[in-house]
C-alpha cells in the first residue's frame, strides 16, 4: 500500500527554437510580435540550450524515482509545429507513460486560433494530457485525485490573460462536492495570486481567479495542493484554507530555474518540499535550499513542513 506520494512538479519549460531557423515566413500578428522578443526581450538567452536542458530536466525526474511528474504547462514558445515535434521527441517513450506523467496546457500552448483549431498541441503530446476535455479527473498513485483546469485561450499580442469560465468552474465544483473525502490535487497553468498574495496583472492572470479561489476555500473537498505555473519565478502562498505552489520556470535562466518534488504523508496530508535548482557552473540539476516554499507555509498548520 502506498503511505507517501512523491511528486514532481515542473513548468513553463518553453521549447523555443529561433525564429531565423524555424519560422514560417509567412509569420505575422502575435507570431512575428514573439520573433522580436526573441532578440530584444532576451528570449534566445534565457531558453538558450533549453532541448538539451529539457531532455536533461526530464532524465533528473526520472532519476528522483518519483510516483508521478505533472508539468502545469507552456512546454512551448509559439505553439509552432516544429517546437512541438521536438518536445515529442525529447519526451519519447514517455509519451505512452500516462501512468508517470501528466501534462497541463499552458497559454503558449493555445498561442494563436490556428494552432488550437489544428489541435497541433495534442496531435504531438496529447498521450499525456489527464482526458479530453477540461475539467479532467486523474488518478494518481496512492488514489490522490488530480483535478486538473485549463482557462488557456488563444489572445491578441500583448495579453497572457486566461479565463476558467462559468462551465467549467460549475463542473469543478460539482466535481469537488461529489468526492469530498478523497485526497485532491488541483491543478492549472495560471496563478490564482502572486507571491505577495496581491491579484496578477490584468493582461497576464485569470480573470475569474476571485471566483475559482472562493470555489476551492468553501468547498469541503480534501484539496491538498493547489499547483501552477505561468509565473517563472517559485513560491507559494496561502489563502484561508489552501496552500498555492508556483513551480517557477524550470529552464528560465534569468529566474533560480528548478523544480519541487513534493513528498505527501497519505495519512495526515503533510507536505514536505524540495526543490532541484539548475546549477549553471555544473550544467545540471541538484538540490538546494528548499526556504522558498517551507518558510512561506510555516503558519498553514503544518500542512507543508
Amino acid at each position: 500500500m502506498v503511505r507517501t506520494l512523491r511528486l514532481a512538479h515542473f513548468s513553463d519549460i518553453h521549447y523555443t527554437l529561433s525564429p531565423t531557423a524555424a519560422w514560417p515566413l509567412s509569420a505575422r500578428g502575435k507570431r512575428l510580435v514573439a520573433s522580436a522578443g526573441y532578440y530584444l526581450r532576451g528570449l534566445g538567452a534565457r531558453f538558450k540550450g533549453n532541448p538539451r536542458r529539457i531532455a536533461q530536466l526530464l532524465e533528473d525526474v526520472d532519476a528522483a524515482q518519483v510516483d508521478h511528474a505533472i508539468c502545469t504547462g507552456d512546454l512551448s514558445s509559439t505553439t509552432l509545429d516544429e517546437e512541438l515535434r521536438g518536445l515529442a521527441e525529447i519526451f519519447g517513450a514517455r509519451l505512452s507513460q500516462p501512468e508517470r506523467y501528466t501534462i497541463l496546457p499552458g497559454n503558449h500552448d493555445r498561442y494563436v486560433e490556428d494552432a488550437v483549431l489544428r489541435r497541433t498541441f495534442e496531435a504531438q503530446l496529447g498521450g499525456l494530457l489527464p482526458g479530453p476535455t477540461f475539467p479532467a479527473e486523474k488518478t494518481l498513485p496512492g488514489g490522490v485525485r488530480l483535478l486538473a483546469l485549463d482557462p488557456c485561450r488563444p489572445t491578441p499580442a500583448g495579453d497572457a490573460s486566461g479565463s476558467v469560465g462559468p462551465a467549467q468552474l460549475a463542473q469543478v465544483e460539482a466535481l469537488l462536492a461529489a468526492d469530498p473525502n478523497t485526497p485532491t490535487i488541483v491543478a492549472l497553468h495560471y496563478g490564482l495570486l502572486r507571491y505577495d498574495g496581491r491579484s496578477d496583472r490584468p493582461l497576464h492572470g485569470l480573470s475569474d481567479a476571485p471566483q475559482l479561489l472562493e470555489l476551492l476555500d468553501r468547498s469541503p473537498a480534501r484539496i491538498i495542493l493547489v499547483l501552477h505555473g505561468h509565473m517563472h519565478r517559485a513560491f507559494t502562498v496561502a489563502t484561508a484554507k489552501r496552500t498555492i505552489v508556483c513551480a517557477g520556470s524550470a529552464i528560465d535562466l534569468r529566474t533560480d530555474a528548478g523544480y519541487f518534488i513534493y513528498e505527501i504523508d497519505l495519512e495526515t496530508l503533510a507536505v514536505r518540499a524540495e526543490r532541484r535548482a539548475w546549477n549553471r557552473r555544473e550544467q545540471r540539476y541538484e538540490r538546494t535550499d528548499t526556504e522558498v516554499i517551507t518558510r512561506a507555509i510555516a503558519e498553514r498548520r503544518g500542512v507543508l513542513v
